[in-house]
């Protein structure tokens, strides 16, 4: 059996020799079972530690891995630091220069910030922008702060595209522009030539550059813009800007804008939108301007004697130094206060605005009221050395109704006198403190047709006068219509001064020259009846008899009787009488 044992043992491990002593016999099932616990014990012990050991070098590979990379990573960092701060330094440059270029201003920008992540933006402070490098005026432009953001697409192709620009303390000074021999003042255009800019794109300049940056959107709130005036005694124009946004927005080209707005006088609010440029760096007042706009709220009640809220709505277009503006104004409740009768009051007008003096001309107005209309042209304009503006006109009514106009000097609802009206006159009104009535001046003629007095009592009058003018004392009184009402009336510090006022009724004209006092409506007319018939064919009776003899000292200049006469006191209650000592003056 040992021998057995031996041997099979022999074959089993190559090279082993035969065992030094003999042991028991063992059956070879067994041996082989051995055997391969023993092999397997031997691997299941050899597994973990050639894992563990390839585990170290995998661990040894990735540590080397990562401290290489981090060393690039810091390199890159640390280049990305340095190329950013340099293009920084180098955007500043490049956004300075391309600035002064294209505005043909000096520019000084304080600081500027890049951010390219997660997408590219920069952030700025301080930007001035001085026209033709000019320190003696308001800068151009000036920004307290801004920011742009844009895309990385945006920024690989020319023109370069900026999603949205915010700008923060915006404010901008428009200086006025240079005119040419003769362009002084308001020029006055006809209305079809004034009209002519809201149906033509504003023009561009002749040499017009491709775009280098388009801006999707700026937008500012609470901007400031002044329009500068050619007058060195008069404050610049300030309109507060509470928001404004530009579209598509290149300094080379025509940008889209909308903006809300404060107007100065009448304080009110306006709500515009249009399109703005090209910018004309060579002369910023002439850089294009079209749109339409919207003027609410706007508070007459500024103007002392007059009340009101306005409305109006229009399109404009033209240049900064010179805007054609067409509209239509409403206020519903037009008040001049010395009467206090409340109208409303509707207007259509071309007028242009001057930028260089801050003047209007009125191109063509026209009003309605009531029933009644009013045509006017003119300009308001300021003077050297006075404060405010001058509105001076020249107004024509034609069949006007003349108890629409008189509810602007009356206070009564039921006026006295009604008729057509025509009038032309010289309308002014200065600026002052004083209630609008005071400061009205008018100069003109009138003629009413087929006058009528309201009172019975003037009726009643009125129809005496004309019996008796014709010497039929005892006829039945008619309609106490009055013909060729006319005169000249001249008003001016409230007094209404009328030259040449007449008035007819069959029988009889009257001839009278006098003051209305508005504020006080207070009547004191001097003038003379002159009569068909004589003194004494007025009378009946012994009457005439007596009155006989004066027949030849009252008939004059081809009238049966002239009598001298005053009318005074108050408009409601007038006393009329005969000035006896003017007749023996004679």
């Amino acid at each position: 059996m040992a021998s057995m044992v031996a041997d099979e043992m022999t074959a089993l491990i190559p090279g082993a020799g035969p065992p030094p002593t003999r042991i028991a016999s063992v059956p070879r099932a067994d041996i082989r079972i051995r055997f391969y616990s023993i092999m397997r014990d031997s691997i299941e012990y050899a597994t973990p530690t050639v894992t563990a050991g390839r585990g170290l070098r995998v661990m040894r590979r990735w540590q080397t891995v990562l401290v290489v990379s981090g060393l690039v990573l810091l390199v890159l960092i640390g280049g990305a630091a340095w190329l950013l701060i340099r293009a920084t330094s180098q955007a500043r440059e490049r956004v300075v220069a391309y600035l002064e270029e294209r505005l043909d201003s000096e520019v000084e920008l304080a600081a500027l910030e890049i951010d390219l992540w997660p997408l590219p933006s920069i952030a700025g402070r301080g930007l001035v922008v001085r026209h033709h490098g000019r320190s003696d005026v308001p800068p151009l432009v000036s920004i307290r702060e801004f920011s742009a953001d844009a895309t990385f697409r945006g920024l690989l192709w020319r023109p370069l595209r900026v999603r949205r620009v915010r700008l923060d303390g915006l404010r901008l000074h428009v200086p006025p522009g240079g005119r040419a021999e003769g362009r002084a003042g308001v020029e006055v255009r006809p209305a079809s030539v004034a009209s002519a800019a809201f149906t033509q794109e504003p023009a561009a300049p002749q040499e017009q550059r491709q775009p280098a940056v388009v801006v999707d959107e700026i937008l500012a709130d609470q901007a400031r813009l002044e329009i500068g005036t050619s007058r060195t005694d008069r404050p610049p124009r300030l309109f507060e800007l509470h928001r404004m946004r530009l579209q598509e927005f290149a300094i080379e080209h025509a940008s889209r804008f909308d903006a809300l707005l404060t107007n100065p006088q009448p304080p009110g609010q306006v709500t515009t939108s249009g399109t703005f440029g090209p910018w004309n760096g060579q002369e910023p007042s002439a850089t294009p301007l079209a749109g339409r706009y919207t003027f609410e709220r706007a508070d007459l009640g500024v103007f002392k004697g007059i009340d009101g809220t306005l409305v109006s709505r229009g399109e404009f277009g033209g240049r900064l130094e010179r805007i054609d503006v067409r509209g239509k104004a409403d206020v519903t409740d037009f008040e001049v206060k010395v009467a206090g009768n409340r109208v409303r009051l509707v207007s259509e007008f071309v007028t242009v605005v001057d930028g260089t003096n801050g003047n209007t001309e009125l191109t063509d107005v026209h009003a309605t009221w009531l029933d009644s209309a009013l045509d006017a042209q003119g300009a308001v304009t300021g003077e050297r050395g006075k404060r405010g503006r001058t509105v001076a006109l020249d107004v024509t009514m034609q069949q006007a109704a003349l108890r629409d106009v008189l509810q602007f000097a009356i206070s009564d609802e039921k006026v006295p006198l009604e008729g057509l009206l025509d009038l032309k006159t010289r309308f002014v009104l200065p600026p002052g403190e004083a209630d609008v009535i005071e400061r009205l001046e008018l100069d003109g003629d009138f003629e009413i047709e087929r006058a009528k007095f309201l009172s019975l009592n003037v009726q009643k009058a009125i129809a005496e006068l004309s019996r008796r003018g014709q010497g039929e004392i005892d006829a039945e009184t008619g309609e106490s219509v009055v013909s060729n009402l006319r005169g000249h009336i001249a008003l001016s510090d409230g007094q209404a001064r009328f030259s040449k006022l007449t008035f007819e009724v069959p029988g009889a004209e009257v001839r009278l020259t006098g003051v209305y006092a508005i504020p006080r409506e207070w009547l004191d007319f001097r003038g003379e009846l002159r009569l068909d018939a004589t003194v004494s064919q007025t009378q009946e009776g012994w009457k005439r008899q007596v009155l006989r003899p004066f027949d030849s000292l009252l008939r004059r200049d081809g009238a049966g009787t002239i009598v001298p006469i005053k009318i005074t006191g108050p408009r409601a209650k007038p006393k009329f009488g005969v000035e006896v000592k003017r007749i023996f003056r004679r």
